[in-house]
């Protein structure tokens, strides 16, 4: 039978799952929110399947869960935030709220954060600035796994990036990496037992692989060759060296023995009243987007983003379905800690 649970008792699961081993509650709420947003736009990679990997983090002391940032240098629309080795999400959240707050005042705000952890879905901070009316965009490198075309060797992370812009209806956001798939998608698969794709990744011996475990021993491949790779630099300059963070091969995350993270995050918020007004660009953004929808004679396709909006809508009214892996590997999880997944979960009925 499948296994149901809405997205209010998914992130009150999760953050009773983080809380149980420490986690502030204010912290523990939007690490909850960001990972069932993620879930419920059905990104996976990004989702609940995570909540493991963060308790393991705690325990093994790579990310502080009572962790607050704070501010290391502000200078007119510059500031750099400390994360401290908090989660991610939440020092993401403080960080573009900081920028909003930066670009109401000059039109542009740019923060740079260093010492944090996974920052999960980057589009979960990014579209924060495009509610509040204004241009989020944010990049976050990651440890290297992803080889120079022809190469074998990985240098760079798959680093991703996220870009959103307010709208009339939802925001328009391109949150993506630049391997061809994720290094969460390629854990969902190993974790799922099914095969990838042959063009996503290759082997230790640069081969081309189907494995997820001689993937995630080998490389990811970047999307279009060196047009992926060169985005892929650009991210680890932005993110790592101008953060103050590392870059390349110096970057550690995951299976680290405890080591903090040393990925950084940068964002920028532009607000648009500064140029033609908010309630204009949403307007001329809205319009531009359904002369693209409308360009195809009748043919219908998805604006990139909308399907995950799509998601979303239908998880708010149904519900998210847990696999039967997903199930039992956070039931592993939480029973540790005395969280039963079973009380949050609904049967089909209440949200069918």
């Amino acid at each position: 039978m499948k296994k149901y649970i809405t997205i209010e008792n998914a992130e009150l699961f999760v953050s009773s799952t983080l809380q149980a081993v420490g986690t502030e509650p204010e912290i523990a709420n939007i690490v909850a929110e960001s990972l069932v947003e993620a879930e419920a736009k059905g990104v996976g990679s990004h989702g609940l399947m995570r909540l493991g990997s963060y308790i393991e983090s705690v325990k093994n002391g790579s990310v502080f869960p009572k962790s607050i940032p704070t501010l290391l240098k502000e200078e007119n629309a510059a500031t750099i935030v400390d994360g401290h080795f908090g989660f991610g999400a939440y020092t993401g959240i403080f960080a573009i709220k900081k920028a909003v707050k930066i670009a109401e005042t000059f039109g542009i705000g740019s923060v740079a954060v260093t010492n944090i952890h996974h920052t999960g879905m980057l589009s979960f901070i990014s579209e924060k600035a495009a509610q509040n009316g204004m241009i989020g965009i944010v990049c976050n490198n990651g440890h290297a796994a992803i080889a120079p075309p022809g190469g074998k060797k990985k240098v760079i992370g798959s680093n991703p990036f996220s870009i959103s812009i307010p709208t009339e209806d939802s925001p328009f956001t391109i949150d993506m990496a630049i391997s061809v798939v994720s290094i969460g998608t390629v854990r969902k698969f190993l974790m799922e037992g099914k095969e990838l794709e042959k063009s996503w990744a290759i082997d230790a011996d640069g081969n081309p692989t189907t494995d997820p475990a001689k993937a995630l021993n080998g490389s990811l491949l970047p999307f279009s060759g060196y047009k992926g790779f060169g985005v892929g630099l650009i991210v680890d300059i932005l993110a790592g060296l101008l953060t103050g963070s590392m870059a390349g091969p110096d970057v550690i995350t995951w299976n680290n023995e405890g080591k903090h993270w040393t990925t950084g995050l940068f964002l920028v918020v532009i607000d648009p009243s500064r140029f033609i007004g908010r309630e204009e660009f949403r307007k001329r953004v809205q319009e531009y987007l359904l002369t693209i929808r409308n360009s195809q004679g009748g043919i219908t396709f998805n604006i990139p983003g909308e399907d995950r909006t799509s998601k979303f809508r239908e998880s708010k009214l149904h519900g998210i379905i847990l696999s039967d892996e997903l199930y039992t590997s956070l039931n592993k999880v939480s029973s540790t800690l005395d969280v039963m997944l079973e009380e949050f979960l609904v049967k089909p009925e209440i949200v069918y």
